[in-house]
């Protein structure tokens, strides 16, 4: 038995693959009747996901997955329904998002001091969206071939990201959320 719906994907708006538009044009060849699209930290691929969706006969909702903090740690807190055009909202992302480009730009500075061929340039190939993250630097680093050595055998994003940037790892660059109540309000 196939669902209907997917209340949680990523469009290339933050760390997935494919275009909002190309995702609805996907959900409606699998036919799914709802999805929802919940980038990272982002609303900015909600707009042509509603547009896919009245093209292709599929219910859209639109949500976002915000990186949020409280004293239990760290935490992912999806969004349905969200307005994705209230001004509040879209300054606190904007402001995430300025996070997130300093945390990137340090990892790549302390990858390149152990070794690694990687510039912030090379990750904003990968990163099609608004929003840069662990994914895009491990495929700008995995994709440099003069990067095998010190890679060994590292051959994936998973891999690659579990190896050197998770908390320990002395290339990992912890990160400031938002708290959960503010995610909330």
């Amino acid at each position: 038995m196939m669902n209907d719906f997917d209340l949680q994907i990523q469009s290339s708006a933050s760390d997935g693959r494919y275009s909002p538009r190309e995702l609805v044009k996907r959900a409606a060849d699998l036919k799914l009747k709802t999805i929802a699209i919940t980038d990272h930290d982002t609303v900015s691929g909600v707009t042509e996901a509603l547009s896919a969706g009245e093209d292709y006969g599929v219910e859209v909702i639109s949500g976002i997955e915000i990186s949020a903090t409280d004293a239990m740690g760290d935490m992912h807190i999806l969004g349905f329904g969200v307005d994705y055009k209230n001004p509040a909202l879209l300054q606190a992302l904007e402001e995430a998002q300025r996070a997130r480009t300093e945390r990137a730009k340090e990892i790549v500075r302390r990858l390149q001091k152990i070794g690694f061929q990687v510039t912030y340039e090379d990750v904003l190939r990968y990163a099609t969206g608004s929003s840069v993250g662990r994914p895009h630097i491990a495929m700008a680093v995995l994709a440099n071939p003069e990067n095998k050595k010190l890679l060994g055998e590292i051959s994936d994003v998973g891999g690659f990201i579990r190896a050197y940037l998770v908390p320990g790892k002395e290339t990992y660059v912890s990160h400031e959320n938002i708290s959960v109540k503010q995610t909330i309000d």
